[in-house]
């Protein structure tokens, strides 16, 4: 069994079962909705569904392919393990509420801005001075993953109501920078999931892996 084989059938497999899972509670959600609920979907917004559940399948992907790597480079599986959950709770937990907590705004209940009066040029006046903090916390909430899914599957699912009206294609239009994030993510952990098994020795066929 070559690497290229190897990593493709693990990939695969993964890829299979997250689709199912993803797919059963895509299903339970939509009928609950229309049995429960007495309001089914329709074309279009069936249609942002299977884009939020495409999505939904390659952010877990990803964190498998990263789970994977570093569970083949580790002596030992369970440390791979470990550290890949530690990478998991950095991107998913941390870096996306450091860019919400040390936003100043959000420090006040409706707004730090609003409690103090300001209007929108005097907002823009105070935050002029706070240029490169404003980048740093910015840059720090763009490099999670889990933030470029969650703004795609809000705007595909119709929770904020500032998506709300929206046709497909505007949809898409204000999340092109979280698709191109949610691409070049797995595209480049894929990547290096073939590296890492074109290091593992090849399996002989009918041996057991």
């Amino acid at each position: 069994m070559t690497s290229g084989e190897l990593a493709a059938g693990s990939a695969l497999g993964a890829l299979a079962l997250i689709a199912t899972l993803v797919a059963a509670t895509a299903a339970v959600g939509v009928l609950s909705l229309g049995v429960i609920g007495h309001d089914w979907i329709n074309t279009t917004q069936a249609l942002e569904l299977l884009l939020a559940y495409v999505a939904s399948i390659i952010y877990m992907g990803t964190f498998y392919c990263l789970g994977a790597i570093l569970t083949a480079r580790s002596r030992i599986a369970t440390n791979g393990l470990m550290f890949a959950l530690g990478i998991w709770l950095l991107v998913v937990l941390v870096l996306p509420q450091i860019g919400d907590t040390l936003d100043a705004d959000n420090q006040v209940p409706g707004g730090l801005f609003s409690a103090l009066t300001l209007d929108k040029p005097q907002e823009e006046l105070v935050m002029s001075h706070f240029g490169t903090y404003e980048s740093v916390r910015t840059n720090i909430e763009t490099a999670s993953l889990a933030k470029h899914y969650e703004r795609f599957a809000f705007a595909m699912s119709d929770v904020k109501a500032k998506y709300r009206g929206f046709t497909l294609g505007h949809l898409l239009g204000v999340t092109h920078s979280d698709i191109l994030w949610m691409l070049l993510y797995p595209i480049i952990l894929g990547i290096a999931l073939v590296r890492t098994f074109r290091r593992q020795p090849a399996i002989p066929q009918g041996a057991n892996p």
